[in-house]
């Protein structure tokens, strides 16, 4: 997929559309057009009052393990000291030192 540009319309003094022009960096889209109003993440949070560990969950490494694990019918999610993985329940259970189940 090819990289796009953002545009915005330029309008004329009467409110016409007149063009137009490339998105720039620190142009915004204001909350009546669907924005926040902001130019950067900080104040786009700010603008819509979300604060992150009290609105919005900081990343955490350990979620995104979890998110990257494939589900599959009776596998566990266990830690193998550095991450989180998927085993079978006989591995879990030797992980665990449970023995075989017998």
């Amino acid at each position: 997929m090819s990289e796009k540009t953002p545009v915005r319309v330029n309008y004329d003094n009467a409110g016409n559309a007149i063009g137009f022009a490339e998105l720039q960096g620190t142009d915004f889209i204001g909350l009546d057009d669907g924005g926040t109003g902001a130019t950067t993440a900080s104040g786009a949070r700010t603008a819509l009052g979300l604060g992150i560990g009290t609105d919005i969950i900081a990343y955490d490494a350990d979620l995104a393990a979890l998110a990257g694990l494939t589900q599959s019918n009776g596998k566990c999610i266990v830690s193998n000291g550095s991450t989180w993985i998927v085993e079978s329940g006989a591995t879990a259970r030797t992980s665990l030192g449970l023995g075989t189940g017998k």
